[in-house]
């Protein structure tokens, strides 16, 4: 039974039936925008295909999408997609600034040797300014001591005489 003013075919009562091809964005019989998350780049009534463009932490946001790069925005907690567009919390941001886990261990480990060398360093200076006032000390007890000292250091035979 074909009502007047409607363009479709007859169907079941209370649908219609579209003989157009729905335009890229829309699907099925009715032509309904896809859903969020999905998109449709041609014409036609086959259906949408799912998004994968958004990041583990990125929400889709429109229906309708004619392009696989369907717009998105970061989940609460987040910076806005404009200036962190891979939606990555502030830690992940930091790994992927110095070039991810292998780099950060790489830096923490190149800082714990350079510790360990100035370490190495001050015990090496200590010991030689020890050795040092050793043998400062000792050398003034040698030189402080008087002729007396020194000449009853001598044997006996062996007068201390200045010529």
């Amino acid at each position: 039974h074909r009502e007047s003013g409607l363009s479709g075919e007859s169907g079941q009562q209370g649908s219609i039936m579209s003989n157009s091809v729905c335009p890229p964005g829309r699907t099925g019989i009715f032509c309904a925008p896809c859903p969020v998350g999905s998109y449709k780049t041609d014409s036609g009534r086959a259906d949408c295909l799912p998004c994968v463009n958004a990041p583990l932490h990125g929400i889709y946001t429109e229906e309708g999408s004619t392009s696989s790069n369907c717009p998105y925005h970061c989940a609460k907690g987040f910076d806005a997609v404009d200036s962190n567009p891979l939606c990555l919390d502030d830690f992940q941001r930091f790994l992927n600034i110095v070039g991810g886990w292998g780099s950060l261990i790489g830096i923490l480990v190149g800082i714990l040797m350079f510790v360990v060398l100035i370490v190495l360093w001050r015990k090496h200076l200590l010991h030689r300014t020890t050795k040092r006032k050793q043998f400062l000390a000792h050398r003034r007890v040698r030189l402080s001591r008087t002729d007396s000292e020194v000449g009853s250091l001598l044997p006996d035979s062996q007068p201390l005489v200045a010529q």
